[in-house]
């Protein structure tokens, strides 16, 4: 019929192919729609995006430029719109060099239409050097605007990325991540601080929280600086000009005028500059002038009072919130502020009471945990060890946190600073007992081995014996040998009869070596469990090798697949990848084929 319709020169339209393009693909015969493809083409009808994507790009197998050359053979102009559809399909499989290919020869194509199948294709199959390729490309064609600037473009390609990892494939892309912001780093891109802050929140609700580091260091060091805490303190120019404000208010009040939005903002830059006396002084003013109280301008006196050790004006001024805006929910920062300075004077139910608010009232902050581990941590290193004890007993009671090894750490870590293990261990019973938790205990075994105190290490192997059994213990045992740099001791425990792999275990001290870097421990946990029963020889070859990318050592990674081939040991298709990776941002070959995605390989 169509065949009719062109000899007599009726038009085609390219809608027709569709019922017969559905009828072949429901078959399976791809060379079927090839052959209705090429007829399409001989009677000009025109392709539509709609027939590239969902018939002819998957009825054509092989490489892209296998691709491109059956549709140059079939007769189809390689405009624009196909080239992108062609990217778009091979993003989205995660064949990221290959889209890198493509745009590098027809440089016309926006790589920002298809930024969401480059993301969803990473997840698949994260090839950090392709990816950086093609965001430098990316950035290379961005004009900046008042609108958006490269930094902000950055953030934002950056958190379409991380939007599109779950929390499941979150532990599986860590390590590649983790190569990327180093990347950033490397080549001097830079993300803003306003999405530096998304980000940290996106990546702390994928459990990643521990990338924040890494990512810190990519911040626009002209936005400001990231503390060590995760904070950005701001430029001193994006500061409001406290003596323009004074003046302003001093003519606004000689003209008897409005000053109430002046006098709030000195109140804010008072508060900001850190001028406690000032603030408070402008707040009386407020409060003369007859203005309506401000929860917001309260709630920053509040923090600047208890910042600068002004606890009565702080706990005054706190009152009067309550009072006034009994639905406004204080920040959690400020609450630690208040408990810190309750305890510095002394003042345990002040504290124990103001815990009881923020069950009560509610906090704004998300991260609460967080907050209260650096609020223990502080109180407890203030010598308030007592205190700590009875702030965290209550955070947990009340439902606030809940009991972790992270929230039960800090009284143990003091304690262990001033030496004093046997309260330290006392104080990990008590949690153990309560909690089923044992904060720091490989510290304090590490403490007792240094110290060569062998008592209380007795009752440190008694205790862990006791309560998570005999093969546990061993495994204490051994990390602490391990980290105090006793390999032979570490290797006689590995070697007793019976020992046999905990994966749960060696993962957890792997993981420890490589966040600090403990280089020669994890060497040797790779040599010692050589020969241990049923042990995944590759993930732990796969942490060493993650230790090896962190120190910028691309020929002790190498030398990690030299090793794994001559242990027989098949490394993993994560493995293969990351390695790849890592060679490839050193300039290096790869001397194997990179593993294809299995979902698409199946098909």
């Amino acid at each position: 019929m169509l065949e009719m319709m062109h000899k007599k020169e009726i038009p085609i339209k390219g809608i027709y192919f569709y019922p017969l393009m559905v009828f072949e693909a429901s078959q399976k015969n791809n060379q079927g729609i090839l052959n209705l493809l090429k007829a399409a083409v001989q009677m000009k009808a025109p392709i539509t995006n709609d027939m590239i994507k969902m018939y002819i790009l998957p009825a054509i197998e092989g490489s892209t430029d296998e691709i491109i050359q059956e549709l140059k053979e079939i007769g189809i102009d390689l405009d624009v719109t196909l080239l992108t559809a062609v990217c778009r399909q091979e993003a989205s499989k995660g064949n990221l060099a290959n889209v890198y290919q493509i745009v590098e020869d027809y440089p016309n194509i926006q790589v920002g239409l298809f930024r969401t199948n480059i993301c969803e294709g990473f997840v698949k199959n994260p090839d950090v050097h392709s990816l950086m390729k093609l965001w430098k490309y990316s950035l290379f064609h961005f004009e900046e605007s008042e609108s958006m600037s490269k930094p902000e473009y950055v953030g934002l390609i950056l958190m379409n990325l991380i939007d599109a990892i779950t929390e499941e494939d979150g532990l599986r892309l860590r390590p590649h991540l983790e190569l990327l912001f180093n990347s950033f780093v490397d080549d001097g891109i830079v993300i803003s601080a306003n999405k530096f802050r998304r980000i940290r929140t996106m990546l702390n609700q994928l459990k990643l929280g521990g990338l924040k580091t890494d990512l810190a260091m990519t911040v626009n060091p002209d936005d400001g600086i990231v503390t060590a805490t995760g904070r950005v303190n701001f430029s001193a120019k994006d500061l409001e000009n406290i003596e323009q404000l004074e003046s302003n208010l001093q003519e606004l009040k000689a003209k008897d005028g409005n000053y109430r939005p002046v006098l709030r903002r000195l109140i804010e830059a008072c508060c900001e500059t850190n001028k406690t006396e000032k603030a408070l002084n402008y707040k009386a003013e407020w409060d003369d002038a007859g203005y309506e109280p401000a929860a917001g301008i309260l709630s920053r006196l509040i923090g600047v009072c208890s910042l600068n050790s002004n606890q009565q004006e702080a706990l005054k001024l706190r009152k009067e919130l309550k009072a006034k805006f009994p639905e406004f929910k204080l920040d959690m920062v400020k609450y630690c502020l208040l408990i810190e300075g309750a305890v510095k004077e002394s003042k345990i139910e002040v504290a124990l009471d103001l815990i009881d608010d923020i069950r009560d009232y509610g906090t704004s902050t998300d991260n609460v945990e967080r907050r209260v581990f650096f609020l223990l941590q502080n109180v407890a290193k203030g010598g308030h060890l007592e205190e700590a004890k009875q702030l965290t007993h209550k955070f947990i009671d009340n439902n606030i946190v809940n009991s972790s090894n992270n929230v039960l750490r800090p009284v143990v870590t003091a304690l262990m600073n001033k030496r004093d293990m046997e309260n330290a261990l006392t104080w990990i019973q008590e949690c153990q007992a309560k909690y089923g938790f044992m904060p720091s205990f490989h510290d304090i075994l590490v403490h007792l081995i240094n110290d060569g105190d062998k008592d209380m290490l007795q009752k440190g192997m008694e205790f862990s014996s006791s309560h998570h059994g005999d093969i546990n213990m061993l495994y204490d045992m051994t990390f602490a040998f391990l980290t105090t740099g006793k390999f032979e001791e570490a290797k006689k425990i590995i070697d007793t009869p019976g020992m046999i792999a905990r994966p749960g275990r060696l993962h957890w001290y792997s993981e420890k070596c490589v966040a600090e870097r403990m280089q020669e421990q994890m060497e040797k946990l790779v040599e010692i469990t050589k020969d241990l029963y049923n042990c995944n020889r590759d993930n732990l070859y796969f942490c060493l090798l993650q230790l090896y990318a962190k120190n910028g050592d691309p020929d002790k990674c190498f030398q990690i697949w030299t090793d794994m081939q001559e242990e027989e040991v098949i490394p993993s298709d994560r493995t293969l990848r990351y390695l790849a990776n890592v060679l490839k941002s050193h300039g290096r070959p790869v001397p194997y084929e990179v593993p294809a995605i299995i979902e698409f390989a199946s098909q």
